[in-house]
C-alpha cells in the first residue's frame, strides 16, 4: 500500500512539472512575442524619423553615433 502512495505521489509531482513547465514556455512565449513586436515598432519608427531628415541631419547623427559607440 505504502508504495502504490508513493507512486502517486511521484506520478502528481511529475504532472504538476509538466504543467508548470508548459506554464513558462507559454509565459516566455508571449514575453518573446511581445518583445518582438516592441522591436518592429521601434524600428518602423526609426525609419519613418530617418525619412524625413536631410542628408546632412543623417551624416551628422551617423558621427554622433559613431563617436559615442567608440567612447564605450
Amino acid at each position: 500500500m505504502c508504495a502504490v502512495r508513493v507512486s502517486v505521489t511521484v506520478c502528481q509531482q511529475l504532472e504538476q512539472e509538466r504543467l508548470d513547465h508548459t506554464s513558462l514556455k507559454r509565459t516566455w512565449q508571449m514575453a518573446n512575442d511581445q518583445f518582438l513586436s516592441s522591436q518592429r515598432q521601434l524600428l518602423s519608427d526609426m525609419r519613418r524619423m530617418e525619412s524625413v531628415l536631410t542628408a546632412e541631419q543623417k551624416i551628422y547623427i551617423a558621427g554622433q553615433l559613431c563617436g559615442v559607440l567608440l567612447c564605450r
